[in-house]
């Protein structure tokens, strides 16, 4: 997604003056203070507008009409041989260290310049024929801006880029739009630079006349004439505008940026040292002329490189490139040069290779064979991917497609770059960016066979004129079943991170291309594929997975019938097909005076007020439509309530026997159109079978008396070196590392099975060999299915495992930017960051969880793991946040859980259970599957979370056993693995962590993962 950037350029630290001709340089407490007069040394006129400072400590001035300044600084910031610095076009500059300075000054305390004379070289054009053209960044954001916002930016400078393509051009005038203006007027001062060719900053400023202009317009473009000036130059400049005066009592100027990729240069104070930006140019352009010759080409040959280096990505992408057409194009390309030197660096995650060519007589064979001979393996990284600095007249080119999960492409190459792909799905803005950084090119080889592309490589184009490309358009459709409409079903791009989620009526909005294949999931039905289509609303109905309704069959025969209140009567709640959220009045406490403080108990609904009547309203998060907001109805005895215009009766807590909550869209059917925003059903004690029921209520055995005995038959122990693969048992017959590598070649090329559970295997196999080696084998993951989130967060969990906790960190940063939808994203980094010393950004994470107020996200179920793992940051890391804005709850002193187990899987859609047996044989189980509890699973896609935790504080001593049992189909992909955390004090000194990665579909009959002594 493409993200808009604020450019701020703030020019401060420079202090205006009260004119005093008797003042000197004088030291007064911790500052000192320098006044004096700037005299032509010749006539002994006053000059204006001397830049005066000292060079690269941002603390300088410009002198007024009179030529005088007055420059003061803390004396400690200044050190006796700091050189100050004045200098003004067409004089000879004077420095010296400021211990010297009474050697500048006269005894009037003036300082003389000397006129500096220069031989113009004579412009003769005759009768040539002149061509007018506008050159600069013409395309303006205003979302970027320079600005001076005091008087403090006194000779402080705003400087771009300005690309020249023709010899003898000459600037006619500088144009500047102005998005705001605050004060009577500006003077401002146009500077021209030539450019440094290692720093690539503005180096000397080429004019020899200063050229000033009074900028009075409040917006809009401003023209600066610069034609009786006569500058012409052969290559690119960098052009500044200089605040030297202001008219009025206040600055507030604005100029606007470029959606260009181009750089463009601050400097906040006469003399201080330059900073670059590297992607955000100001909106300058310049109207300019230059010479028509007579036969001459307009288009230019590109100057002929003494050197090229070539950045060849070695990932597993290859698979999607044209590899063939890309090496023919260098092929064609340094066959065109007699004698060159190249030097091809391949790159991919935990690999760089690089290698030195002498091409001669135009034959490129070493450097082709080289190439033909790369190992494809892994994701791209792009670390190894920075510029070499040399003299030489040099060329870069890179191929790659520009998408990476760790280190990003950046624009840094000062020698004109090509970014070149043949792969159909790039990242077009960060290729583009690279290139036109340094006046180079994107070259897209799906576009341009390699002949044409040679020709952008060998003219100075300035554009390239491609195909258009498929643009995204809105798709449009509703997700629906036999059920009726989906609420929470996730429909996702193919090959993307692109998702939305259903609303309450089933309806979707995606952006994708005509064409591409859109998947959609919902817990309980089958997934399903199909291509998108833009020209009607779309209408998909999946399918109820088969096993579902059969197992929904036997769990309502074995069960004492629960009934609902409906608008058609009380109905079995296990035939309706949904899930509820209750509260009995055992939970109810005395405390409690409206129906609002029942429900605030509850995460599935919101309480609020209506800002006018002040009167509760009960909203469903959940059932927030694409136009509007549905409520949920409240059912009270049968009677159904809409909340409208005081609908809902007053109703008193102490008299509530039950709340249930239906969030299931699949339950609307009890209550029409009126439930398709929930429901909330009260049942209370003036109902005529309340009594009775209490009396039948408690004659119901207790669970935890009988019935839950816990039998060993059949559980097995977890063991990985059971069932081993064949090409793990042939690895581990290896004795060197390139023997490994060779088996490992020999499977990885075979028809696999089930490719991440083989890179996953192999590349923790490979740990003991080589930890590069096992890094970019487990870097296959996200290329061997791309655009899935639980691949990435598979992939983080191995790099947690492995120690890599920095590249974790990077991965999980990449899947919150990603899936932003997914709210264990941000949970997931901000532990992430905890392990790697980010406690600031962990604790933002966690705030923004327990606040729960980020549009379109509800944190309510990571409540309590972010409550936890905050107090702990806090124990342990206090001093390390800003912590006031805090509750005292989340300060409390000693806080500690004596145990504490996490479970997450990477599937919200597996199904399984997690059993726990105490020392005395009972069992609890905790169900995570479609039949048991289809409401957590729906709330976990939707939402994007896949977490549990259990807290064991208060059981009884002995030993624990806890099992895992996997419910699911054998074909699920990607497959389900369950990370498994065991914490001992936590939040103690004591503390130990205890982790287990478990291949979670592999656990198909009930499994021991773990035991627990509790004393």
């Amino acid at each position: 997604m493409k993200k808009d950037i604020t450019l701020f350029f703030c020019l401060i630290l420079c202090a205006f003056y009260t004119i005093n001709t008797e003042a000197q340089y004088v030291s007064n407490g911790p500052y000192t203070t320098l006044k004096a007069r700037i005299l032509h040394e010749e006539t002994q006129k006053p000059i204006p507008f001397v830049n005066v400072g000292f060079i690269g400590k941002g603390i300088g001035s410009v002198t007024n009409e009179q030529g005088y300044f007055e420059l003061t600084y803390r004396t400690d910031k200044i050190k006796k041989s700091d050189v100050i610095q004045f200098s003004m076009i067409g004089f000879k500059t004077k420095k010296t260290p400021i211990g010297a300075i009474n050697s500048l000054l006269s005894s009037k305390n003036i300082i003389t310049l000397t006129p500096e004379l220069y031989n113009l070289e004579e412009i003769v054009l005759g009768d040539k024929k002149i061509k007018n053209t506008t050159i600069g960044n013409s395309k303006i954001d205003t979302e970027k801006f320079g600005y001076w916002k005091n008087e403090l930016g006194l000779g402080g400078e705003i400087a771009s880029k300005i690309r020249i393509k023709k010899k003898r051009t000459q600037l006619k005038s500088l144009n500047v739009n102005v998005l705001e203006n605050l004060s009577d007027s500006i003077r401002v001062r146009v500077n021209v630079y030539d450019i440094d060719p290692i720093f690539r900053i503005p180096k000397n400023n080429i004019l020899n006349t200063a050229i000033y202009h009074t900028i009075s317009r409040k917006s809009g473009v401003e023209r600066i004439p610069l034609s009786t000036y006569k500058i012409f130059v052969d290559t690119d400049v960098i052009v500044s505008i200089e605040l030297i005066e202001i008219y009025g009592d206040r600055i507030g100027f604005a100029v606007a940026g470029s959606g260009n990729k181009k750089p463009s240069y601050t400097r906040s104070i006469s003399q201080d040292y330059w900073k670059s930006h590297m992607k955000d140019a100001m909106a300058f352009t310049m109207d300019a002329s230059y010479p028509l010759e007579k036969g001459a080409k307009e288009i230019l040959d590109r100057p002929i490189p003494e050197a090229v280096t070539i950045f060849w990505d070695a990932s597993a992408k290859a698979k999607n490139r044209n590899l063939y057409a890309e090496i023919e194009l260098i092929e064609r390309y340094l066959k065109t040069f007699k004698n060159i030197d190249v030097t091809v660096r391949k790159f991919a995650f935990g690999y760089i290779e690089s290698k030195e060519f002498s091409v001669t007589n135009g034959k490129p064979d070493a450097v082709i064979d080289f190439l033909e001979n790369t190992n494809y393996e892994g994701t791209s990284d792009y670390t190894a991917v920075t510029e070499t600095i040399s003299k030489k007249l040099g060329y870069t080119l890179i191929f790659t497609d520009g998408y990476t999960f760790f280190s990003d492409l950046e624009p840094v190459f000062n020698n004109t770059t090509f970014t070149i792909s043949s792969a159909k799905n790039v990242n077009k803005e960060i290729l583009e960016e690279v290139a036109l950084y340094t006046d180079g090119l994107y070259l897209d080889l799906t576009t341009f066979s390699p002949k044409k592309a040679l020709e952008y490589l060998l003219k100075d184009l300035s554009t390239v004129t491609e195909e258009a490309a498929e643009s995204t358009v809105k798709i449009a459709g509703s997700i629906t079943s036999e059920i009726g409409f989906l609420e929470g079903a996730r429909i996702g791009v193919q090959g993307s991170f692109n998702e939305v989620i259903s609303d309450s009526s089933g309806t979707f909005e995606i952006y994708a291309q005509e064409g591409d294949e859109l998947e959609i999931r919902f817990p309980g039905m089958k997934t399903k594929k199909v291509q998108a289509t833009a020209s009607t609303k779309m209408r998909i109905t999946l399918e109820t997975e088969g096993s579902w309704l059969e197992e929904v069959v036997l769990e309502a025969a074995r069960k004492e019938e629960e009934k609902v209140a409906t608008a058609s009567g009380k109905k079995n709640t296990d035939a309706v097909g949904f899930k509820t959220n209750i509260i009995t009045e055992e939970d109810i406490s005395p405390s409690f005076l409206t129906l609002g403080d029942i429900l605030r108990r509850l995460s599935s609904i919101r309480v609020e007020r209506d800002p006018i009547t002040g009167e509760e309203i009960y909203v469903n998060p959940r059932t927030m439509s694409i136009t509007q907001q549905v409520l949920p109805i409240v059912v009270v005895n049968g009677i159904v309530y809409e909340q409208v215009d005081g609908g809902v009766p007053p109703l008193n807590p102490q008299d509530i026997v039950s709340v249930e909550v239906i969030t299931s869209l699949s339950a609307s059917g009890l209550y029409g159109t009126l439930g398709r925003g929930g429901s909330i059903i009260v049942e209370t004690k003036s109902g005529t079978d309340y009594y009775a029921q209490k009396n039948k209520r408690e004659e119901v055995p207790s669970a935890l008396i009988e019935g839950n005995d816990y039998v060993a038959d059949d559980v097995a122990v977890l063991d990985t070196t059971l069932n081993k693969p064949f090409y793990l048992i042939q690895l581990e017959k290896a004795t060197t590392l390139e023997e490994a590598i060779n088996t490992y070649n020999t499977y990885k090329n075979t028809s696999l099975e089930d490719p991440i559970v083989f890179y996953t295997d192999v590349a923790t196999y490979f740990k003991k060999w080589d930890r590069n080696t096992a890094l970019r084998i487990l870097s296959n993951l996200p290329e061997t299915v791309s655009g899935d989130i639980e691949v990435l967060k598979l992939m983080a969990y191995h790099l947690e495992s492995f120690k890599e906790d920095q590249l974790a960190n990077t991965l999980y940063k990449k899947i919150l930017e990603f899936a932003p939808d997914r709210i264990q994203s941000y949970r997931d980094l901000a532990v992430s960051h905890q392990q790697v010393g980010n406690y600031q950004e962990a604790f933002e994470l966690y705030k923004q969880i327990l606040a729960n107020e980020t549009a379109a996200l509800d944190f309510s179920p990571l409540k309590k793991t972010a409550e936890f793992e905050i107090m702990r940051l806090l124990t342990f890391h206090k001093s390390k946040v800003s912590f006031q804005d805090v509750s005292n709850e989340l300060l409390a002193v000693g806080f500690k859980k004596d145990r504490r187990l996490v479970f997450e899987w990477t599937n919200p859609q597996a199904d399984f259970q997690i059993q726990f047996v105490n020392p005395t044989g009972k069992y609890f189980t905790w169900e995570h599957s479609v039949y048991a509890n289809q409401e957590r699973l729906k709330d976990g896609l939707s939402k994007g979370y896949s977490i549990e935790e259990f807290a064991l504080d208060d059981a009884p001593p002995g030993e624990w056993i806890i099992n895992v049992q996997y419910l699911g189909e054998d074909n699920v992909q990607p497959p389900s693995y369950l990370k498994y955390t065991l914490y001992l004090n936590y939040a103690t000194s004591q503390e130990t962590k205890e982790v287990k990665l478990i291949k979670l579909f592999q656990q198909k009959g009930k499994t021991t993962v773990g035991t627990l002594t509790l004393n």
